[in-house]
């Protein structure tokens, strides 16, 4: 349990502290063979975060109102502040105003926004799964680690309403923009067979020995699942936003037909994010060779050549999602990461 402080003095009030719940538990085994296997449980919980809350909007009445008649807040009514707020203010420019404005509960500032209501929420599930397996006991062969990890996991917040001055509304439940379910890593550490006293070009020349001996080789391969795809902020008239292949240029339904703006003064009902539909997955491939020169006991030099990126395999965001935008559902053009990237770096250490 973090910060479990109950109430702090804010403004006058009490207001709960934010909460976090830490929880885990896990098992580990050895196997024959050097198999060493860990699998975990992990999870959070926040409570009492804050949430914003604007204080300073048309009553729901009002709202509600104006959604069968826009122009109940669309009017121009008689301006009260004209001839007393100096002319370069806002309400002192002209002798009429529009009506919404002036029926705000605090018609001077431009908006009010309370920032730490303790209403927020976040939840964390995972299970982890980790394998380790050593290779290779005898140094002739050359030592071999090879870690496996896996996790499967969800993320949830309820952390802002979709109309943050309607309480009336509950703050939506929905998956964190950061949910990533699937998790594999794979990485691992050779030390090469090659050279002095290895089973390959042991009895070779000098020079080539000198040239072969004491490298190891590491690999790191990453795969997850994509964050989950932001949800156009519409109204939409067709039957579903699945696509039957997703291409490049269209990730869901893109039909501009299929989509057209809210009416004026109308509530949100669609959550910020799809729960069904995610951006594209993330692979990654880096490699490394090492070597390391010893200069007698106190004195070494280590060449070593890197590879990021090695498949050179683009990773892209996710697509636009503003509906009247003509790229939408299009994933971007330029890809997120960098192009392969292939470094060679020495060091010298004493």
């Amino acid at each position: 349990l973090t910060n479990a402080g109950l109430v702090v003095n804010f403004d006058g009030r009490q207001r709960p502290v934010p909460r976090t719940y830490q929880y885990s538990f896990g098992l580990q085994r050895y196997f024959s063979g050097g198999i060493k296997l860990d699998v975990s449980y992990v999870g959070s919980q926040t409570v009492h975060d804050a949430m914003a809350q604007n204080l300073d909007y048309v009553s729901p009445a009002q709202f509600n109102f104006a959604h069968t008649d826009p122009s109940f807040l669309n009017r121009k009514v008689p301006n009260p502040f004209y001839g007393i707020l100096p002319a370069t203010s806002d309400f002192g420019k002209s002798p009429t105003f529009n009506a919404e404005s002036l029926l705000y509960p605090y018609p001077l500032f431009n908006g009010i926004t309370l920032q730490t209501q303790p209403w927020s929420k976040y939840r964390y599930d995972s299970v982890q799964a980790r394998m380790e397996r050593r290779f290779f006991g005898e140094r002739a062969k050359g030592g071999l680690l090879l870690v496996v990890s896996y996790t499967f996991a969800k993320s949830f917040e309820a952390n802002h309403r979709l109309d943050n001055w309607n309480l009336a509304e509950a703050p939506v439940h929905e998956l964190s923009n950061y949910d990533k379910p699937q998790n594999l890593s794979i990485s691992g550490v050779w030390d090469l067979p090659f050279g002095n006293k290895r089973a390959f070009l042991s009895e070779s020349n000098r020079v080539v020995r000198a040239i072969v001996s004491d490298w190891n080789y590491n690999l790191v391969f990453t795969m997850f699942s994509g964050y989950p795809t932001g949800w156009p902020n519409a109204e939409f008239v067709c039957g579903s936003y699945f696509v039957d292949q997703q291409t490049h240029d269209q990730w869901f339904n893109n039909n501009p037909a299929c989509y057209k703006g809210r009416p004026a003064y109308s509530l949100r009902d669609t959550g910020d994010r799809f729960a069904w539909i995610r951006n594209p997955g993330r692979t990654n491939v880096n490699m490394a060779l090492a070597r390391t020169f010893r200069m007698g006991e106190r004195y070494s030099v280590q060449l070593r050549g890197e590879s990021f990126n090695t498949t050179n395999t683009p990773m892209f965001g996710g697509p636009v999602t503003t509906y009247n935008d003509p790229r939408l559902g299009k994933l971007p053009i330029a890809q997120q990461n960098f192009p392969r990237l292939v470094q060679v770096s020495g060091r010298f250490v004493f």
